[in-house]
């Protein structure tokens, strides 16, 4: 196991409302939301030199919540910064792209939360670079109670 960073990840959460979306919630939990907040707190307890940090930024996982007419956007930015090469093969929804391989990733959450979202009606993006650490942005089909 790598030797884990001196401080300690954490998180802030900014929500203006309670929301609802329409999505299979075992599936959502399982192939969704946990491999995309895992990823991010795991690769912000656990930098290698495969990986950057924005210097002086605090090591906090920010999950910022909010909706248009239609959708819900969850936004988590973590300080962390995905190599370019990585990156690319995140974005090509290429699986089995990881750099946790010592500490037991397969490359399959992203890839699988790629394709959970696209089940339930929504998007997964993910950008980095190194002014801003890294941004994945969930969308889901707002529920309107039909």
């Amino acid at each position: 196991m790598a030797e884990q960073s001196g401080k300690e990840p954490r998180y802030d959460v900014h929500c203006a409302r309670p929301v609802q979306v329409y999505a299979d919630r075992d599936m959502a939990d399982m192939h969704l939301l946990r491999p995309i907040i895992t990823n991010a707190f795991e690769a912000m307890a656990y930098p290698d030199t495969t990986r950057g940090v924005i210097d002086g930024r605090e090591n906090v996982l920010s999950l910022d919540l909010d909706t248009t007419e239609t959708m819900a956007r969850l936004r988590l930015l973590n300080p962390q910064v995905i190599p370019p090469d990585i990156l690319a093969k995140l974005q090509a929804e290429i699986p089995f792209c990881t750099t946790k391989k010592n500490q037991g990733g397969t490359g399959l959450g992203y890839a699988s939360a790629t394709l959970c979202a696209r089940a339930n009606g929504g998007s997964l993006t993910i950008d980095s670079d190194p002014k801003m650490g890294t941004v994945q942005t969930l969308r889901l089909p707002l529920y309107t109670g039909s």
